[in-house]
């Protein structure tokens, strides 16, 4: 397969500073601030970048691409391969994918939600099987509990499938889920970004928030009041610093604090997508930026006691 090797654009960081939100004139620790500073951004070699995964065996950087449509089935869909200065080792490093979108990696196992399926590719072999899941319409990101279980959002049907004995079944359906898009484990709770609830298509009456699901009860609850914040894309944890996630529509990286109160932005471009936060010894947020077809990658500087 043929190999880009794009020259590395490096960013300002007066483009990307951190807008530091309070709401209703609460106070922020300052503890608690990640001082995100902008790293690198890729060459726009990518089509439709809508998730990014760690390989911390590979040491690189998987990126899903929708490439057209995101609910169409044309097999143009394909994962490219990233090394961690942002070089692009593999643009169509594995391909015969519809539109796939959010990853998950476990071992050398990849978990892609592709429109109606779930690809499991074994990353030693190349082998990837798909496995439909019954009543899907628009599979979105995947996750992976300490159990080694695979969840699965569908956006459009405001359901969460689980993948077992290879078989890709419904967990849960209910209409508080608003439309969940992306997935984050952290102890027994399943974190769910909800985009909202919708007009039609990606067009909502409500933005949507962060929603904590206990794995044993399946309870829904809300972090914090349950207002209203954005069209969440990508979730990821931060331990104690609280979470980081992406609205879409807006375009915009955001840190919420344990309670789900905002405490930063980073205003980006519309499409920012399913991001990925790097372990302690990288020390970096990268975000897809699905219209702009690039990457952007932020510095981290993680705090001893936060924990993933």
């Amino acid at each position: 397969m043929k190999k880009t090797c794009p020259v590395i654009i490096p960013l300002l960081a007066c483009l990307f500073l951190p807008s530091c939100t309070s709401l209703f004139g609460m106070n922020i620790d300052e503890d608690i601030s990640l001082n995100l500073l902008p790293a690198w951004e890729t060459e726009a070699v990518f089509d439709n970048p809508d998730s990014v995964v760690f390989d911390p065996i590979a040491k690189i950087l998987i990126v899903s691409n929708i490439n057209g449509k995101a609910m169409k089935k044309d097999g143009n869909g394909y994962l490219s391969k990233v090394a961690l200065n942002g070089v692009v080792l593999d643009r169509q490093w594995l391909t015969g994918f519809d539109a796939p979108k959010g990853m998950a990696l476990q071992g050398n196992t990849l978990y892609v939600a592709d429109i109606t399926s779930l690809a499991v590719i074994d990353l030693t072999s190349g082998l990837i099987q798909k496995y439909p899941g019954q009543g899907a319409k628009f599979l979105n990101d995947v996750t992976i509990d300490n159990k080694g279980r695979v969840y699965v959002s569908d956006l459009y049907t405001d359901t969460i499938y689980i993948f077992a004995n290879d078989e890709l079944r419904v967990w849960l359906r209910d209409k508080r889920l608003a439309s969940p898009n992306g997935l984050f484990v952290e102890d027994n709770t399943l974190y769910v970004g909800s985009w909202g609830v919708r007009k039609c298509a990606l067009e909502t009456e409500v933005p949507g928030h962060l929603l904590p699901i206990d794995l044993d009860s399946k309870k829904v609850s809300d972090v914090g009041s349950g207002s209203p914040l954005a069209n969440l894309d990508g979730v990821e944890g931060l331990g104690s610093r609280g979470f980081l996630v992406t609205d879409w529509q807006q375009g915009s990286l955001i840190h919420l604090s344990r309670g789900a109160e905002i405490i930063e932005t980073i205003t980006l471009a519309q499409g920012s997508a399913d991001l990925e936060v790097l372990p302690e010894d990288w020390e970096l947020v990268v975000v897809p930026m699905m219209k702009d077809n690039v990457l952007r990658a932020f510095t981290l500087p993680i705090a001893k006691e936060a924990s993933f």
